[in-house]
């Protein structure tokens, strides 16, 4: 191309570039007065509403921040199931480990426990039983009961007859598995699942925002006495198994949670009723509600939470039933046998006495054992 066509091109777009800069000066009115209003006076101004859509903004926030969070939004966030039987296991354990003196200042049920957990064959009294015939024929000839009783369980004589692992597993079955909230948490409630209610993990307890921000001090609460099945309005209502619980941490000094949030981070426009200027409003207040996307699995990391949760101070309570029990007179059903203890709700004291002890026969293999006479005969 030519020197003399490419200023033929040139020209041309010039002068249409200098005809597009020629444009009339933009008027801007006078600046709105900020001085106070005086009375009846009016001025007119102008409110623009504006959009500034804020998609998967994360924020690190503390535990103070997280404290200001809606109850809503702190009761129903889920953030884990925690396993309860470590807990059980180390309440029972401080239990056994009680000494005497102080086991018989301990209420009845929890006194009834301590014996539960201290009895052996060497110390079990079975006076009025059925099995006190059978020790008398062996005391007779010489053999003392807690050799027969020990036989018969398969234990050493000085060996607890239910050991705390097996009673762990009794209170969990009985008593914590059987309470709705060890059943069911809250969780998102979506078109497949509108009541947004979920199953617990086994042997677990599950743990909200709330227990964290307020060191599990709701958990008399969460697990004391549950409503009566709507399902079932005839059914026991469960009267819980929590009553106080102190010094439990879940929250290290590091703890921090990351949120993500969708949100028009622009500010509402008003009026500054003093001197009748454009002010501007914090719309994030009124957007908390919706702000987390809590169907997207990433909305809430945490840092700085225990891993081991060790309670110093869990009062558990298993209730006895008030009325006279007598016991059984048949043998069936199979393993069981008609004592009206059977009929008893399985999170009750008696009804879980009777569980450990089926568990407890059922682990103890066949045998025979035959003795010969010792010492003198009476």
């Amino acid at each position: 191309m030519s020197t003399a066509t490419r200023k033929l091109l040139i020209a041309p777009l010039l002068v249409a570039l200098a005809a597009a800069g020629c444009v009339e000066e933009v008027a801007l009115g006078p600046e709105p007065s900020t001085a106070e209003m005086d009375v009846d006076e009016t001025r007119t101004i102008e409110l623009r509403f504006l959009r500034v859509d804020v998609k998967q903004f994360s924020q690190t926030l503390t535990l103070e921040d997280i404290r200001g969070f809606p109850r809503d939004i702190l009761d129903n966030t889920w953030l884990l199931d925690l396993n309860a039987e470590p807990l059980v296991f180390n309440a029972l354990t401080l239990l056994q480990a009680t000494p005497t003196a102080e086991a018989y200042m301990l209420p009845g049920p929890a006194h009834n426990m301590w014996k539960l957990l201290t009895m052996t064959p060497d110390n079990i009294v079975l006076d009025g039983t059925s099995l006190a015939p059978l020790l008398g024929v062996g005391k007779a000839v010489g053999l003392p009961p807690s050799l027969i009783l020990a036989d018969l369980i398969g234990i050493a004589a000085n060996d607890p007859a239910i050991t705390t692992e097996l009673a762990t597993r009794a209170v969990l079955d009985n008593v914590i598995n059987t309470h709705p909230n060890s059943q069911w948490r809250r969780g998102l409630k979506t078109d497949e699942n509108p009541s947004g209610l979920y199953p617990v993990a086994a042997d677990s307890i599950p743990v909200y925002l709330a227990d964290v921000v307020d060191d599990f001090k709701s958990l008399p609460v969460t697990f004391g006495p549950a409503a009566p099945d709507p399902n079932d309005p005839s059914a026991p209502a469960h009267p819980g198994f929590i009553t106080a619980t102190t010094g439990l941490k879940a929250a290290l000094d590091n703890f921090a949670m990351t949120v993500t949030v969708n949100l028009n981070a622009s500010p509402y426009k008003g009026v500054d009723l003093t001197n009748g200027t454009v002010g501007s409003v914090n719309s994030t207040a009124s957007q908390i509600e919706t702000a987390f996307d809590t169907s997207n699995p990433d909305w809430l990391t945490l840092e700085g939470l225990a891993t081991d949760l060790v309670i110093p101070e869990l009062t558990m309570t298993i209730y006895e039933n008030p009325e006279y029990l007598a016991g059984g007179t048949s043998m069936l059903p199979e393993g069981q046998g008609d004592s009206p203890v059977w009929d008893l709700p399985p999170w009750q004291f008696e009804r879980l006495i009777m569980e450990l002890a089926r568990t407890k026969a059922g682990d103890i293999p066949d045998h025979c054992t035959i003795y010969s006479p010792q010492g003198e005969v009476e």
